[in-house]
Parts: structure tokens; sequence; C-alpha cells
């Protein structure tokens, strides 16, 4: 055999494979299967960013830093401070709050 016949009969096989694979799908579907051809999953969605500041948190929806602190010690609602693009920003924006409640011995940046 010549490579142009084994293509032919690669060809011929590849087209007798498909034959089948059809015929029994209508068979499935003749007794009520659903049969689908789906493209494999796609990859799992990459981490979340992680924040080394107190305080601080990636937000899914907004695609930004979040600042938020708790409202009271028995673990109420949070209080959202704000958002910000740069990780830093955040941490500075929490630590002014909680130099607002006098919260000092938890601060992110502890210099004046």
């Amino acid at each position: 055999m010549n490579p142009t016949e084994d293509l032919q009969a690669v060809h011929a096989r590849i087209r007798a494979l498909e034959a089948e694979l059809e015929a029994a799908t209508e068979q499935l579907e003749a007794f009520g299967f659903r049969v689908v051809f789906d493209d494999p999953p796609p990859p799992p969605p990459a981490p979340l960013p992680q924040s080394i500041y107190r305080g601080v948190s990636w937000s899914r929806t907004r695609r930004m830093w979040r600042a938020q602190m708790a409202v009271s010690k028995a673990g109420g609602p949070a209080k959202s401070l704000d958002y910000f693009v740069n990780e830093i920003d955040v941490a500075m924006a929490w630590d002014r709050e909680a130099r607002i409640r006098g919260l000092f011995h938890k601060l992110n940046f502890p210099t004046p």
C-alpha cells in the first residue's frame, strides 16, 4: 500500500466509526436518553487574592480591595469602609477607622 491508500483507508474507517456513533446515538434517543457531546469542563477558577493586612479583603464582584471592620465584639455585622485599587490604601483606610475607635493595638501600620 502506498501512503495515499493508507490515508484513504483511515478516512474510510473514520467515516464508518462516525456512522456507528450516529446509529448508537439514535438508538439511545429512541429509548429516551439525551446524548450530548460536550466540551471538556473549564479549568477551576483562580484563587482569590489574599491580603496580609488586617481588615482587608478582595471583592470578587467589584474586583477591588475592600476594607471592613466588625461593628460589635459579638460578631455583629461588618461595616464596609471603602473600596480601593491599591491594597495598601485599603489598609491605611482601615487604620484610620481603627484609630477613631481606639484600636491602636490592632493597626496595620502602627507608626503615628
